[in-house]
């Protein structure tokens, strides 16, 4: 931890005069580290105008104190979860190759007539969850891809974030424009997790169902074999692939989430220390600044 803005500002010392108007009122309030911390933001005291100027104010002397109240072990939940999110994507970016092979054998087993009816007709009759298989295969497909866009945004967010933490308290010293994006970023952050968890639940049980299928058909190779055709060899290789591959990532998924959940509460308690103080420093400026 490490000192890095002067005590006092926002919550000790100056007696409060109401009537000033706002930049007279962030002089006032704020310490003088903390004013250039303004300034370094592209928010000198003499240009606040409006009560959203003050937001923003509030918003970069929170963010200053929670750095200078930081302990980098704090963080390591965000970096664990960076790890995991790496060896995650890699696991759904099999999945989506292997959601493809699925996809494109059930398109064969359509058009293969084993007897009297198609290929696909006989697995759909093996397992009742296999009715809609088909089409879940499909949208499973565009979910993990749209999962691993979703990955991408995160993880670059989350990386930028902790670089400028990293920046800030290296150089033992703040700038304003650099919490500002701080404060951006966390909170596009957390928007961002709370997506991804949803979509990991949901995918989590789409292939915990898909593997049972998959397991099914694979140990039913056997009916999928005529005079005409036989499908044996393929149907085992592609859906015994599958059965594992869907396996692992329902497994990793949940541990995944696990990680999410540790690291998203990391964020938020941040943030809400932002907050707080965020608040403090407004509702002082507030009591300073004439009303009407």
């Amino acid at each position: 931890m490490v000192s890095l803005i002067a005590a006092g500002g926002c919550l000790g010392g100056n007696e409060v005069r109401e009537g000033e108007p706002w930049p007279e009122a962030a002089r006032n309030t704020l310490t003088e580290s903390e004013l250039q911390l303004i300034r370094d933001a592209g928010l000198p005291p003499e240009e606040i105008e409006s009560e959203t100027d003050a937001i923003r104010v509030g918003l970069i002397v929170g963010w200053a104190h929670q750095l200078e109240e930081l302990e980098t072990s704090r963080l390591d939940p965000v970096e664990s979860f960076l790890e995991t999110a790496i060896e995650t994507e890699q696991t759904l970016q099999e999945v989506e190759t292997t959601l493809e092979q699925v996809d494109e054998l059930i398109r064969t087993m359509k058009n293969r007539q084993i007897g009297p009816v198609s290929a696909w007709e006989i697995a759909t009759g093996l397992f009742s969850s296999a009715q809609a298989f088909d089409e879940a295969v499909k949208t499973s497909l565009h979910e993990v891809r749209d999962w691993r866009t979703l990955i991408s945004s995160v993880t670059e967010t989350l990386e930028d974030s902790l670089r400028l933490i990293r920046n800030q308290l290296q150089a033992q010293t703040l700038q304003g424009d650099q919490l500002d994006q701080l404060a951006t970023n966390i909170a596009k952050a957390l928007e961002n997790l709370d997506e991804l968890e949803s979509r990991s639940n949901n995918l989590q049980e789409d292939l915990s169902s898909f593997a049972e299928i998959s397991e099914t058909i694979a140990n039913n190779s056997g009916e999928f074999r005529s005079n005409e055709v036989d499908l044996t060899d393929e149907v085992e290789t592609v859906y015994g692939t599958a059965n594992d591959v869907f396996t692992e990532a329902a497994s990793e998924l949940q541990a995944f989430n696990e990680e999410l959940r540790n690291a998203r509460s990391v964020l938020e308690e941040l943030e809400s220390g932002a907050s707080d103080i965020q608040q403090d420093t407004l509702n002082e400026m507030r009591g300073r600044h004439s009303i009407g």
